[in-house]
């Protein structure tokens, strides 16, 4: 077996001594294995998070094309690990290079893992997006017949529109001579959809 495949098998076994021991011979850590998975994908979604770590920690890079890391992890309802990713800053809403162009809340629906699309909620995923077959997170919440994500995005759907019905206040500083706008009315609305996030 090369030393690409070692590395990426060692990494989605959860390995860590040959994952350590391959990259301290002159391993890449962004190596792709024959099925074009990097070592973090590999360890994302096999939900290693101890493996996923050691790999963000020595500078892994984030996937610019396919399924990433985040889709991976969300595909498999591996929350810690999507919740590390989320840390080191993956891009929480960037669509695959599948056909549907599905971005990583899709992921989380279609396999009902709804305390990973909480978490997604709570970092600020978009939920009203479509993907490439123009279905939306709660479209195929619902046809899949997955009532507690479809009650949950109901819900945040619901604050949404409710937000955007109020008419905006404007704080009573001005700055060169225009109204500066409060922000009160999105802090209020981040806090509740926290709150929605974590009751469901």
């Amino acid at each position: 077996m090369r030393p690409r495949e070692k590395l990426c098998t060692a990494a989605r076994d959860g390995s860590l001594e040959d994952v350590i021991k391959i990259l301290d011979s002159g391993g890449n850590i962004n190596w792709k294995g024959s099925n074009g998975l990097t070592p973090l994908q590999e360890a994302s979604k096999a939900g290693q998070l101890e493996v996923v770590s050691l790999l963000l920690n020595h500078n892994a890079e984030f996937e610019q094309k396919g399924a990433t890391s985040l889709h991976l992890a969300c595909e498999g309802g591996n929350i810690k690990v999507a919740e590390l990713l989320i840390e080191h800053g993956a891009v929480i809403d960037q669509p695959d290079q599948s056909q549907k162009g599905s971005t990583p809340i899709f992921k989380a629906v279609e396999n009902n893992h709804i305390e990973v699309v909480k978490l997604l909620l709570r970092n600020k995923a978009k939920f009203n997006v479509r993907n490439n077959k123009k279905e939306t997170p709660l479209m195929i919440a619902t046809k899949k017949g997955y009532k507690d994500i479809e009650d949950l995005l109901i819900k945040m759907h619901s604050l949404t529109q409710k937000d955007r019905a109020k008419p905006q206040k404007s704080d009573s500083k001005k700055s060169g001579g225009r109204r500066v706008m409060g922000s009160s009315g999105k802090i209020a609305r981040e806090l509740a959809i926290s709150v929605i996030a974590e009751t469901i």
